[in-house]
């Protein structure tokens, strides 16, 4: 129920779209890995800006999660989710 609250109220007060800046200076940083999955359900920042993300940041690591909407990543798709974190944070 807390986390419910708090996604919505992000969602209402969070100004997505000025996030590009961020995006930006991410893509420009050369030393810091990225890796992307991305719900191709998202309704809360739809699929299709994946393309805006990439163009920003070229060399990320970019994984569809397909059927996987913004939040239900966690709780349908845990061993997608698991092992992208597992491999990208895995010692090198």
């Amino acid at each position: 129920q807390g986390y419910g609250k708090g996604l919505l109220s992000t969602v209402r007060h969070f100004p997505l779209a000025a996030l590009t800046p961020v995006y930006d200076r991410l893509g420009q940083t050369t030393s810091m890995p990225v890796r992307v999955l991305w719900g191709t359900r998202d309704a809360v920042v739809p699929f299709a800006n994946h393309a805006k993300l990439l163009n920003l940041v070229p060399r990320a690591e970019f994984f569809e999660v397909p059927g996987s909407g913004h939040t239900d990543t966690f709780a349908k798709f845990k061993d997608v989710l698991r092992n992208h974190l597992l491999e990208f944070f895995a010692p090198a």
